[in-house]
């Protein structure tokens, strides 16, 4: 084995160690996402899944730290929380689901915590609730019984919608949804996704979704999944459920959840969003709990110089952590999420590959270089640019051809007469309503430029340019660079648009 051969494989080694070990050093730490957020009497309350026992938290509110944290497992209160089932009572929900949305209901009350509550809904374009707030095994059982199907219309977003509104003007506490349906459904005039997005931003709850086929709404698995993962829950799909058991049993995951209480610095309570950090320790496991919470006003804590008042944050403030030294505040320390050991040892392997083949590539493509210096003469190929292919012959005058090109196609699939097309060129193609887009919309909820189609390697990506308006990707709000393929639903404005390319 030759010298160079062996310094190739001797560096390989040591990288695939240092990597191992890197994601090693993550292994005991997670990230968690609140279940809920509230506001109650200057206090900012979040409630977070399983914790383990005896956790000790500490944790800053903007750059401050915070000084008051108490923590309770949800068991542990008057209620702990509050189940609503959300049941699509249309003609569209076939008979043969009909006993199984009845049962995942009385099963999961079943399993009820002490002092848990369950309020039972129906909906058309509107709710009608059957049974609200009640802890009694026999009324939700009575009340899921009663449920009768008819011919109507159903539009989930508007219910939704109006849900989340009564649920702000409550009590509070920790609620979960379970919607049995087969669609997001829009009332042409009433709530849009984006609109109902825009408040889960606000005020949300886990949402479990359990949906099922309907010839009416082919995308109908697809937005529920979104919905569910945006809100922290999980969607399942009658067709593929076999016990009705297993859904119970991911539904109430969060029974384990602890509810997390801060009180904010009096500076902090001016009525902006700040940064929440936390970091849970129990055991050997380390918890990161990261959120913005718009916090409560309070009453107004006058600077005690113009230092203070030049450095007090009038915008949204991250997490920071201060220099050493300063005896201000207890430096919160950042950590990562956990991974998986499976996934570490898989990524690791998967480097190790990639590595060894970059390596034997190289070695080829060297010898097959000195065998074409020994041989001379012959024909030179370059690529130029990404579309086109130049040969050139020696003695010769070179020709160059289009190899391929690539097009993208918007299609309203409501409206397929509606479709847009243009050629992909090497920076991507940019759809708006200004002049200068190579797809031009002419829609009055379109910005000037919305968004950007490009690719990277062989992948196509979509990225949103507007400030002020959203670009949706099958249902899920486009933030960064996201994949884009065949078939997808990409929403501009208040329409949507198949995407073929």
């Amino acid at each position: 084995m030759r010298i160079k051969h062996v310094k190739y494989i001797s560096a390989l080694s040591v990288f695939i160690c240092l990597s191992g070990s890197v994601l090693a050093s993550y292994a005991d730490n997670r990230m968690e996402t609140p279940l809920h957020e509230e506001l109650q009497d200057q206090q900012v309350i979040l409630y977070v899944d399983d914790l383990g026992d005896s956790p000790q938290a500490e944790g800053q509110v903007g750059i401050h730290s915070c000084s008051s944290i108490d923590m309770v497992p949800i068991k542990d209160q008057d209620v702990p929380i509050e189940t609503v089932f959300l049941i699509d009572n249309s003609l569209s929900t076939a008979e043969d689901y009909r006993p199984m949305i009845s049962n995942i209901c009385i099963e999961a009350t079943a399993s009820r915590m002490d002092r848990e509550t369950f309020t039972v809904i129906t909906f058309s374009d509107h709710a009608e609730y059957l049974l609200q707030g009640s802890n009694d095994y026999s009324q939700v059982k009575k009340a899921i019984e009663s449920v009768s199907y008819q011919y109507q219309d159903t539009y989930l977003t508007d219910v939704l919608y109006g849900l989340l509104e009564d649920f702000a003007e409550g009590p509070g506490g920790l609620k979960r949804i379970l919607v049995f349906t087969d669609g997001l459904d829009n009332n042409p005039t009433g709530i849009t996704e984006n609109e109902l997005y825009d408040r889960l931003e606000n005020i949300s709850y886990p949402i479990y979704t359990i949906g099922f086929t309907s010839a009416d709404n082919e995308d109908g698995p697809k937005k529920l999944a979104a919905l569910s993962r945006r809100t922290g829950g999980t969607s399942w799909q009658l067709d593929e459920v076999e016990d009705p058991m297993d859904v119970v049993a991911g539904v109430t995951e969060c029974n384990d959840a602890w509810k997390i209480t801060l009180s904010p610095e009096p500076e902090d309570c001016d009525g902006t969003t700040k940064g929440v950090n936390l970091k849970i320790t129990s055991g050997a496991d380390v918890v990161t709990v990261e959120t913005e919470v718009k916090m409560p006003f309070g009453e107004a804590v006058e600077a005690s110089s113009d230092e203070e008042k030049n450095d007090q944050p009038t915008e949204t403030e991250s997490p920071s952590i201060p220099d050493s030294g300063t005896g201000d505040l207890n430096p919160v320390i950042i950590t990562q999420p956990r991974i998986p050991i499976e996934l570490i040892i898989g990524a690791t392997a998967i480097l190790a590959v990639i590595l060894i083949l970059v390596i034997v590539l190289l070695v080829f493509r060297k010898k097959k270089h000195r065998r074409a210096g020994k041989s001379g003469g012959g024909r030179v190929t370059s690529l130029v640019g990404k579309n086109k292919r130049k040969t050139e012959l020696l003695g010769k005058k070179a020709s160059t051809y289009n190899v391929w090109e690539r097009k993208v196609r918007l299609t309203d699939p409501n409206d397929p007469a509606t479709s847009y097309e243009a050629a992909m060129r090497a920076d991507g193609i940019t759809i708006g309503y200004d002049s200068d887009c190579q797809i031009r919309i002419d829609n009055k909820f379109v910005s000037g430029h919305q968004c950007r189609i490009f690719t990277s390697g062989n992948q196509y990506y979509v990225s949103n340019l507007s400030h002020s308006n959203v670009t949706v990707l099958d249902g899920v709000e486009v933030s960064g660079d996201m994949p884009i393929s065949n078939g997808s639903i990409l929403t501009l404005g208040d329409r949507n648009y198949k995407v073929e390319i």
